[in-house]
């Protein structure tokens, strides 16, 4: 497969996300913003061209920060608005805004779908707090849990296993795991770290790792069943502050990272000694988010006004090239 590229002119990408569903293989959502603006933005591969084609468009008065795919509807999709607290579902088959609630008091800065149970939607915010909802379901807000000491959450991210567990990534340098049943945190797995930008847990069934990204250029993974240590360490992006962190659903213990720069590395072997698999120059600018999918795709976006998609594994290792 070759590299399909869609230019987001004039917004710049924050965030992007695949459509899990294999209804729409290699379909993905960019959240993206420009001055007071934004739109969420549906693209899909040309059928017969190597190119990315517009589905669908959805614009607001806000930048839109972060997006995800309904696991349980191939048609939904969450989005979390700038500097207003506001959280939208959208139906890409009706360009409908079918569901929208102003839950938290500042910035959602993201959200994640529960995988397994496949209907809770957890979101974070600047205004230390965390909510649960069930948004297929017209639930506005199920469970409002609050971080202490209160600090700005930048990230959330569901166990792959575990309809109940997910964990959050602070601006203090918190990692908390939570139950979202009983809504309370129920162990920290790192505290008094630089500032974290982001989390992901490893997409593999049973997995017990978390990456996390922070201020200090480092990235580091946390296995649940040890507090306080990280399991593996390392700096990358000649020490910029590391934004994001994902791990890869296809090639084991490999995660992309990407910077305040325009390149995104891909790190092998992850839970022990990671090392450099291959450095991707995509973008001309900073990257805004990147996601993979089972196919073994990789997508990115960026202030460059770009959307890109591209083969990244093949026979379950990383290609040193994007095709």
């Amino acid at each position: 497969m070759t590299i399909r590229s869609y230019l987001l002119c004039p917004w710049e990408g924050r965030a992007v996300r695949f459509n899990p569903h294999p209804s729409l293989p290699g379909t993905v959502a960019v959240a993206t913003g420009f001055g007071e603006s934004g739109t969420v933005m549906v693209c899909c591969p040309h059928p017969t061209l190597n190119q990315l084609v517009q589905v669908s468009i959805t614009s607001f008065p806000q930048p839109v920060m972060a997006c995800s795919w309904s696991p349980a509807n191939e048609d939904l999709i969450a989005s979390a608005h700038n500097g207003v607290g506001c959280i939208c579902i959208l139906n890409i088959r009706t360009h409908e805004t079918q569901w929208s609630s102003f839950r938290h008091s500042s910035s959602v800065t993201s959200l994640e779908w529960d995988v397994v149970g496949r209907e809770t939607l957890v979101s974070a915010s600047v205004d230390s707090t965390l909510k649960l909802s069930k948004p297929c379901e017209r639930i506005q807000c199920t469970s409002t849990l609050h971080s202490f000491p209160r600090s700005p959450i930048r990230c959330v991210t569901w166990d792959p296993s575990d309809t109940a567990t997910f964990a959050s990534a602070s601006q203090d340098g918190q990692l908390k795991l939570w139950d979202a049943r009983v809504g309370v945190h129920i162990g920290v797995l790192a505290e008094n770290q630089p500032d974290f930008f982001c989390c992901d847990w490893g997409r593999e069934s049973g997995s017990n790792c978390i990456a996390t990204s922070s201020e200090n250029g480092w990235i580091r993974v946390w296995d649940r069943r040890q507090s306080g240590r990280a399991v593996a360490a390392w700096q990358g992006h000649e020490g910029r502050a590391v934004h994001g962190v994902r791990f890869s659903p296809t090639v084991p213990n490999t995660v992309a990272s990407y910077s305040s720069g325009s390149e995104v590395c891909m790190w092998s072997g992850v839970t022990s000694h990671a090392r450099l698999a291959a450095t991707y120059y995509m973008h001309t600018e900073r990257v805004g988010g990147v996601d993979m999918n089972h196919d073994g795709e990789f997508a990115s976006t960026a202030s460059d006004w770009k959307l890109t998609t591209f083969s990244y594994a093949c026979g379950g290792m990383v290609m040193q090239r994007p095709h």
